[in-house]
């Protein structure tokens, strides 16, 4: 999570919008449809603005292909995922979208806050959708991700139910590329928002166990 790289999902910025973090809000990035990964090492603030103090990395999907998968694994894993692309005369569109969730591990005798072990598990649940739109020189990119984590994983606390964490991101980008003679001329609309939702839970258990109600301190035996 360094604020000091930039990351780039087709040129859309991937950084969280408050903290400026890369990846902290979508994380388990979607590799499947992603062509190459560029990365320049380095300051590039000149050209790419905030956070490309020591380097960009640059996430470039496919827009020319079309696929429908499906898949099933362990820990009740389930996705789907589908890319549809067409270009008629000189528009050219891409579309893709993809859908996950697992129960995630299973935990045995885990160790909650106040000393007491239950068993847990670290369920996830992830959507990316992408659609770009490209006309001679001019394009259009809108993104949305949701992501949803549950229990103990949130903040390494064990409470089965009472930790949650879910983000959704929008992003909209317009650019428009325009030569003149020798030279050539970019220009950039981008707009991004970002949603937070989190439950974090400490205690759950009634009575509280001993401590000192003044200070908040508690502990067990």
């Amino acid at each position: 999570d360094n604020r000091d790289i930039l990351i780039l999902l087709d040129g859309m910025r991937l950084n969280e919008p408050i903290s400026s973090g890369g990846m902290l809000q979508e994380a388990q990035l979607s590799l499947f449809n992603v062509e190459r990964v560029e990365v320049i090492r380095g300051p590039g603030s000149a050209l790419y603005g905030a956070n490309a103090f020591l380097g960009v990395v640059n996430i470039i999907t496919s827009k020319k292909s079309n696929v429908l998968s499906a898949n099933l694994g362990n820990f009740d894993r389930r996705g789907s995922s589908i890319q549809a692309s067409s270009s008629i005369n000189d528009w050219l569109w891409s579309f893709s979208a993809e859908y996950y969730q697992d129960e995630g591990e299973h935990y045995s005798g885990f160790y909650d806050f106040q000393g007491y072990t239950e068993d847990t598990q670290d369920p996830a649940r992830r959507v990316d959708i992408n659609l770009n739109v490209e006309f001679k020189g001019l394009s259009a990119k809108l993104r949305r991700s949701e992501r949803e984590y549950q229990d103990y994983i949130v903040t390494g606390v064990q409470l089965n139910g009472l930790q949650r964490i879910k983000t959704v991101n929008e992003s909209l980008q317009l650019k428009y590329l325009h030569n003149l003679d020798e030279h050539r001329f970019s220009y950039y609309l981008e707009m991004q928002e970002g949603l937070s939702d989190s439950l974090l839970g400490i205690f759950h258990y009634e009575p509280q166990p001993p401590g000192d109600p003044a200070t908040g301190i508690y502990w067990t035996d």
